[in-house]
């Protein structure tokens, strides 16, 4: 499973003068047999030796890159098991001894591309479009822990509580025996409950989990919701009547379900709070030139961008900056600018080095209005780059899709 920190850590590593290779493939059972997609492999490492014929690379990148293209299809073929995978991932580069393969539960987009880092932005649509859940689904004496994650579901733990005693009736003077047991049995549902809540903070601590969703019947949630600490209050986003020995697939259906409901919530918030700060001027940006300006001072807390967005742009080799426009020099430091093939790429990966969050957003007509990327800042953007002129005299805009 990928993680933030296996993108970070993508992020991190360079070729220092050899390519290295981003290999996207689409396993999907579904649609492909072992053989369907190891041609694919094949086919899409063949297209890439003829591109890489005509051009005047230096010997150690050829054989670098002849290693790479070897080391993916033996992979492919020989070292691969699909198993639940529907997507498969793999960067490498010989001659810094760099390889990583990651499995994905959804499928991916073909595609074989050759750079000075990680292609990674087919991962972090995955990575935004998925995050962690923990279920809970509890009973009077009984409770099930289970891990939500890339569309897969794992049950960590099973607690059953024999202290729990079931309800009687008893005779009694008015009945006032019966009451002192049934006071005695809600004593030890509440130890129960509390003894549960206490392990799912547990697990929270030692797993992270982004979001919880509490299960049971509609009488215990409640006394099982207070019982929470407040730290998974703040995370609880659902609660669903099941019953806590429903089948596997049945729960799983029930929190993507879940999942995809909250996903849409948060799109249509973030839009919202982002019109509302870019229209008074605060904490919020809006358009590619505005975007990349917060992004050059470490100002992006969250990064709206609408799926497929892609535009070529240039890049600063002093300081950094990013700009869609074609320039010779830098507006902030006047150094040299060279072009980059996707300069919202560029921005998506700084983000995550800056440890900011990114929203891929599908086709929305608000964010498309505000230029088809945004952002919510961490602070209000300082005067001088708010004012900075969005090219210098005698430049273009770099046309894009």
């Amino acid at each position: 499973m990928i993680s933030s920190a296996d993108i970070r850590k993508l992020l991190n590593f360079k070729g220092d003068g050899y390519k290295v290779c981003s290999f996207y493939l689409n396993v999907d059972g579904s649609k492909y047999t072992p053989r369907d997609y190891e041609t694919l492999a094949k086919d899409l490492i063949k297209e890439r030796r003829l591109q890489l014929q005509g051009e005047d690379l230096p010997p150690p990148v050829r054989q670098s890159l002849e290693e790479d293209f070897e080391k993916i299809e033996r992979f492919v073929r020989q070292g691969f098991q699909r198993n639940n995978s529907r997507g498969l991932a793999i960067f490498s580069c010989a001659g810094k001894d760099f390889w990583q393969v990651y499995p994905l539960p959804r499928p991916v987009k073909n595609a074989f591309i050759l750079g000075s880092d990680p292609y990674i932005r087919p991962l972090t649509v995955l990575l935004d479009e998925y995050h962690r859940y923990c279920l809970t689904l509890v009973s009077r004496n009984k409770a099930r822990i289970f891990e939500v994650y890339l569309g897969e579901i794992l049950e960590h733990s099973e607690i059953f509580d024999e202290e729990v005693p079931g309800k009687v009736r008893v005779a009694g003077w008015y009945g006032l025996e019966e009451k002192r047991i049934e006071r005695h049995i809600e004593y030890h549902v509440y130890q129960h409950l509390k003894r549960v809540a206490d392990q799912v903070f547990d697990f929270f601590k030692n797993r992270r989990f982004d979001y919880l969703v509490i299960g049971g019947r509609s009488d215990i949630l409640p006394e099982f919701e207070r019982c929470l600490h407040s730290s998974l209050k703040e995370r609880l986003v659902a609660k669903v009547d099941l019953d806590v020995e429903a089948p596997l697939h049945e729960i799983k259906a029930q929190v993507l379900q879940i999942e995809r409901e909250v996903e849409q919530r948060q799109e249509v918030n973030l839009i919202t709070r982002l019109v509302e700060e870019v229209s008074t001027e605060g904490f919020g940006v809006s358009g590619l030139h505005d975007t990349l300006r917060a992004l050059h001072v470490g100002n992006i807390h969250t990064l709206l961008v609408e799926e497929g967005f892609s535009t070529p742009g240039m890049e600063c080799q002093k300081c950094g900056f990013l700009t869609p426009v074609e320039e010779k020099f830098c507006p902030i430091c006047q150094g040299p600018l060279q072009e980059v093939p996707d300069v919202v790429d560029e921005a998506i990966e700084e983000v995550y080095r800056q440890r900011g969050e990114v929203e891929h957003i599908p086709d929305n007509p608000v964010l498309r209005q505000l230029g088809r990327i945004g952002a919510l800042l961490r602070f209000k953007m300082p005067t001088t780059l708010q004012t900075l002129p969005p090219s210098s005299e005698g430049s273009r805009e770099i046309q894009g899709r």
